[in-house]
Parts: C-alpha cells; structure tokens; sequence
C-alpha cells in the first residue's frame, strides 16, 4: 500500500487569513467626487489622471456622542426627556405583574432555579450615531418577523427595582422586542432551547427592568438575532453595528449579577453571546463565552440523569435540549478551532440521547416539536465524534504511534456515519424543518470530510488501499454527497444554519484542492466516478467554490481564504 504524501497538519487547515493591511484614507477630490482613491503619495492617480490638484486638508469629523449608541439611551432615561419618537414610560404605572408559579423564581429570590471563543480579542470599537438620530436608527432596522406574540401595546413598566435598568424600558418596543420576534423566526427553529411563552412572560412581566440576569439574556438573544440570517433587504453593516452595541450592554450588565451561583440564566447568556460573537468573527471572545456555558452546565450537572430527578417536567425539558446544543456546539467547536471537549462520551452523557418521558413537556407549538427532534437527530450525529477523535484531531497523538485512530476504526466511523443518514425515513425528515434538515445532512458530510483528513494526516490513506474509504479520491464522494445535500435545499434554509455551513464547506474545499495535487491520470478510479478523477475533483471544487461564493452573497470570511488558494 503506497502510502500518500504528508496533509498538512489540522491547525493549518482551518487557519484564518492574514489580516489586511489598512489604506490611507482618501484625498479631498477624491471624497468629494465619491470615487476609489489609491492614496499614494501626493497626487493620487485618480487626481493624476484628472489633473486635480491633490489634498488632505479636510479633517476626518467624528461623528456621534461619546460612548455607544446605547449609552446615549441610559442617559436619556436618568438625565433627561427621551429622544423624539421614542415611547418613554408612562407616568401612573399599573400594578406590577407577577410571574407564573413555576416558570421562573422572583426576582427577590435572586433566580434561585438551578440553573457562541481569554479575551485576547477585544470587542470591536463600537461606531457611533448622532445624538439627534438614535430614534430613527433603531427604528429603521427592519426585521422579516412581525410583532404578533405580545400585545400590541404593552403597558407601561412599574418603577424599576434596578436604576442602573431603568434605560431599558426605552428600547424594549425599538430594539428588544423586534430582535425577539426575529430570534424566534429565524434562529429558534435550529436552537430551540426557550419557548417563546418563557421569554414573552418575563418580559410582560418587566423582569428584564428587575434582574440583571434576564435583562443580559435578553440583550443577548437580541445581538444573537442581529448577525444571525439576514435578508436581501436588510443592511448587514447597520445590524452589526448595533449588534456590537449590544454585545458590549450585555457584558456590563451581565456585570451587575450580585449572586454567584451558576444559574441557567447564565448558561443561555453565554450561549447566545457565543453565538453573537462568533458571526462577528471574534473567535477568542466567543470561545471564552462558550466555555464559560460548558462550565456552568457542568457545575450544574446537566450531564448527570440523576440531576432531573427532582425537577419539574417542563424545566427537566428545556434542561436536556440545552445540554443538546451544548454538546453538539463544543463537538463542532473543538473541530473547527481545536479545543478540548468538556462533555466526552466517558462522562456517561449518552443516556441523554435516548427516549425520555418528559422530553416533550415544555413543547405545545408543533414547529418547536420539529426543531426539537431536529436538535435531538444532530445530537445522535455528533455523538459519533469523542474525545479520542478530539485528541487525534488536536494532534495530542502525532509525537508517537497513535493506539486510537487505526484503518478499521476509520473504515467503521466512515460507514456508520453513512448508515446514520440512511437510517432516516422520508416520514422522519418531514417532520423536520428544511433548515433542520440542511443543518443535518451538511454535518454528517462535514464530518465524514474530517474524518478522512485524519486519515491522510495519519498515513492510513493510499491509493491502493483495500476499502473506498482509506483512498485519496474518497474525498471526492463527499464532495459530490455534498453537493447533492446543497441543491435540495433553499438558499434561506441553508443561511438559516448561520456561517458555520460556509465554514464546513470551506474545509471540505480545502480537502479537494489537497486531493487534486496527489491525483492523477493513473489514480484509482471508483464505480460512483462519472469522469476520471483529476477532471472530477476540478469540477467539484468549482461547484463548491460557487456555492460558497453564493451563501450570504459572499458576505463571509471563508470565501477570500479559497479564492487565494486557487
């Protein structure tokens, strides 16, 4: 058996480019005729050409108060009248609410309910908007879902508990509630961890002008649902924006938390803030927030069965989807920017996979029962990857022999991944969700692409191996899979999964670009090929490399990566 030449090793793989350098800003011309300026040296070509005189004499103008859009708000609640066309509280409150008995503590008992990568990137800087245009910014963003599950007109707030909140009753109907209603259209059919009522009720409650905990939960979900799927009508650039605003309110009030005891508040703020962070491209915040959920629900004991044994039925519900989405985010996580996995197979996590009475006693819309079982079949697929994959992975076993990864085990996850995908009937798959199904099936071809760059990267593959997938060109299976998976699915269900689907077609791309170098004329060619190998793999990595280009209209960091290295 021939062995293959030497892949480069994982952490290359999914390397992130090198930061651009930034240009010299524009000549006065330049500016004012609104065209591309080269800004080298003096006078720039575009001036050259028209034979202008060339200067830099304007001075760049600030634009904006001081600080974030958002603390312009907090200042407008405490020190002042509220900004034209902003609904300010009203002056006679009615009766503060309560909460339902049994869906949440109060806020007098701290939150007492047992309860998206340090920080070596700072938050970018926030831009800023003029005093005299908060109003109109926040109530210009458009969002594709309508406010229909809270009354039109909430009443107003009772006196705030918390002064350091008071600002928040500003922009519950401009901000919250509208990246509420657009987290739970576009985002809650892929993480269905809350229930819509659970949120509605603590925010018709004012909970989130009471407790700081809910109020950053909020706050994150809201920044979550900025930089997660956006529409063709939509301005990226100005919901980033405001998103990066939200994510900095979010840490300052997740600051104001006075008890210290891990609560599922925290573990949901987290999560979401992960999420956030991650669209924005702050990878080691995000990975820092992620960690901070995975020890929360560890310390809480998510994992263990006995933890639920004295719990509610319908908080025993939103406990075990939370630990699905846990577990399959670190699994897909530690794969991608090779980190170590909290929630391994050896903790004993797999009875969380089976059939449990109580999985469906929080679940009464028939969609959220689809987003579930569609969480619950992506947990099934992810369990195939442990921590022994996750070592071999990190490179933790490239010093000696490796005694985990061996050819019959690669052989045996390569087909039970593909009998994972087969053991799905058509009646199973309509009860999910199109985004819920892309989400699946892109993953399991993710997943088998990573396996066989283990493969490569541990001399088990050669050309003339005895099984399909110990071979170089079974890399060109999966891209073709891949492909198949991608036309099945609408565009929008496919962005409903977030960047994370441009980033696992992103390696899978990687993966042909590095089979094309070692095929050839004379390489083995399978029964499924429909050309020889080398012309397969170019046509495949030009399909690819079209879709990548087309998610999100490009508007992502994977595309740039590919295009240089081809």
């Amino acid at each position: 058996m021939s062995a293959s030449p030497p892949i480069p090793p994982p952490a290359a793989i999914g390397a992130p480019a090198a930061p651009r350098t930034l240009k010299a800003r524009a000549c006065d011309q330049c500016h004012a005729r609104r065209i591309k300026c080269s800004g080298e040296g003096v006078p720039c070509l575009s001036c050259a050409r028209a034979e202008l005189s060339c200067t830099f004499n304007k001075q760049p103008r600030k634009k904006g108060p001081k600080g974030t859009v958002l603390e312009s708000l907090r200042k407008a609640a405490t020190d002042g009248p509220v900004q034209a066309g902003v609904v300010a509280p009203a002056p006679a409150p009615p009766a503060q609410q309560s909460m339902p008995e049994g869906t949440r503590a109060t806020a007098a008992d701290c939150f007492s309910l047992n309860t998206y990568l340090g920080l070596s990137i700072s938050p970018q800087s926030m831009v800023e908007t003029p005093q005299n245009s908060l109003s109109s910014f926040f109530m210009g963003l458009p969002s594709s879902a309508q406010i229909s599950n809270h009354p039109p007109n909430l009443p107003a707030p009772p006196p705030s508990r918390n002064p350091s909140l008071a600002w928040l009753s500003i922009v519950t109907k401009t901000v919250l509630l509208p990246q509420i209603d657009t987290f739970y259209s576009r985002l809650h059919p892929i993480l269905p961890i809350l229930p819509r009522h659970y949120i509605q009720s603590g925010i018709d409650a004012h909970i989130h002008l009471q407790d700081p905990s809910f109020a950053a939960l909020l706050l994150a979900m809201s920044a979550m649902a900025l930089v997660g799927p956006v529409a063709a009508n939509e301005r990226e650039d100005d919901r980033q924006e405001l998103a990066l605003s939200i994510i900095e309110e979010t840490m300052r009030v997740k600051g104001m938390v006075t008890h210290h005891s891990p609560t599922m508040e925290g573990i949901w703020t987290n999560f979401m803030l992960f999420g956030a962070l991650f669209n924005t491209g702050q990878h080691d915040a995000a990975w820092c927030r992620l960690r901070e959920s995975l020890t929360l629900a560890e310390t809480l004991e998510l994992h263990k069965q006995t933890t639920y044994d004295s719990l509610p039925i319908d908080e025993c519900s939103r406990r075990i989807r939370t630990l699905w989405v846990l577990m399959v985010t670190e699994r897909a996580y530690a794969m991608q920017r090779n980190h170590s996995i909290i929630f391994t197979a050896s903790t004993g996590i797999g009875w969380a996979l089976g059939d449990l009475p109580w999985l469906q006693a929080d679940v009464t819309d028939p969609k959220d029962l689809s987003a579930m079982l569609g969480l619950r079949c992506l947990a099934h697929l992810y369990y195939f990857i442990d921590e022994d994959i996750i070592s071999c992975w990190n490179g933790k076993c490239l010093e000696g022999v490796c005694e985990t990864l061996d050819a019959p085990q690669v052989v045996a996850l390569q087909r039970g991944l593909g009998a994972w995908a087969q053991g799905f009937t058509e009646e199973s798959m309509a009860q999910l969700s199109e985004a819920n199904r892309a989400d699946l099936l892109i993953s399991q071809q993710w997943l088998r692409n990573r396996i066989w760059q283990l493969t490569v990267s541990h001399c088990l593959s050669g050309d003339n191996a005895s099984e399909p997938e110990l071979r170089p060109a079974f890399s060109l299976k999966i891209a073709e899979d891949t492909i198949k998976v991608c036309k099945m699915f609408s565009p929008a269900a496919l962005e409903a999964n977030g960047v994370g689907v441009a980033h696992k077609l992103h390696d899978i791309i990687l993966s042909i670009i590095y089979s094309n170098r070692i095929l050839d004329d004379h390489s083995h060619s399978e029964p499924w090929m429909t050309s020889p190998p080398l012309v397969l793999g170019h046509h495949l990595r030009a399909e690819l490399t079209t879709l990548l280009r087309n998610f999100r209209g490009g508007r992502h960091p994977f595309l740039k990566p590919v295009l240089e290295m081809l």
